[in-house]
């Protein structure tokens, strides 16, 4: 069975932590569609800052907030929710991280962007405490918090409900304490992910451009593309391009197209 507590003391009756009598939890019923946790901030807040878990009040068990930038410093693990109060440094307040933000901006006006009905928003990587209608990359988190139920420039509506996703080592079957830049994930006999050197190194590229990559079985290495058989060459000379056979000449074509042979040519020989 829950006991649903007060969470703040009001003033002349019970105290903070007392169970609601039955006329209050009639009075307060919708409030418990809501997961609302009362904090302290650590810094000022406004009103629909997305906060997360900084620290705590000594040890009364209440917990210090401050606002959540999703720029891969802080570890997403901390996201608490969107503040449902504005809080200056040291006062306490509401946040929520399940149910309805109201009364705030929800149109994007503020962030340069048009929110409507049903704009998923996340927790932004270039404005602490602030929202985003554009999916973040990474190395950036994304974070999905919230979203629009009802548009208005002053008094809209979101819905929150932060799904903080996670990072690959945080997979139940993937170990990635070993892993150094350029290794692969492989799948072992022991039944899960780790990670291991690439089957073959690629050799470096600089230098190489034009050439293409071949290997002996063991090792890979870059050749040069072959447009002329084995022991044949070409020299621009500037009048034309010769044509080499073992460092002899034997032709030349003219930069007018005439073709010059140096020496005689076999009769024997064909041209196909």
């Amino acid at each position: 069975m829950a006991i649903i507590t007060r969470q703040t003391t009001a003033t002349g009756v019970t105290n903070k932590g007392a169970p609601l009598t039955n006329a209050e939890l009639d009075a307060n019923f919708i409030e418990l569609r809501s997961q609302v946790f009362y904090v302290k901030a650590a810094e000022a807040i406004a009103k629909g800052d997305v906060v997360y878990a900084s620290g705590a009040v000594g040890a009364s068990g209440t917990i210090e907030v401050s606002k959540y930038i999703a720029n891969n410093t802080i570890e997403e693990l901390y996201v608490l929710g969107v503040a449902d109060d504005a809080m200056a440094l040291g006062e306490f307040g509401n946040v929520k991280s399940f149910g309805e933000i109201q009364g705030i901006a929800t149109n994007g006006t503020a962030q340069g962007e048009t929110w409507v009905d049903g704009t998923v928003l996340y927790a932004s990587p270039t404005t602490a405490g602030g929202l985003t209608n554009v999916e973040p990359t990474a190395p950036n988190q994304v974070i999905s918090v919230a979203m629009v139920v009802a548009t208005h420039a002053s008094n809209g509506t979101l819905f929150c409900r932060p799904i903080t996703g996670f990072h690959l080592h945080e997979l139940h079957d993937v170990a990635t304490t070993t892993a150094t830049s350029g290794q692969l994930l492989t799948w072992n006999s022991a039944g899960y992910w780790e990670p291991a050197d690439a089957p073959i190194s690629l050799p470096d590229q600089t230098g190489n451009s034009g050439k293409y990559l071949t290997t002996d079985g063991t090792n890979a290495s870059w050749g040069d593309v072959a447009l002329l058989p084995t022991g044949w060459t070409t020299e621009d000379t500037g009048a034309g391009i010769v044509f080499k056979y073992n460092g002899t000449a034997l032709m030349r074509l003219g930069r007018t197209g005439n073709l010059e042979v140096v020496g005689s040519i076999d009769s024997v020989a064909s041209i196909v």
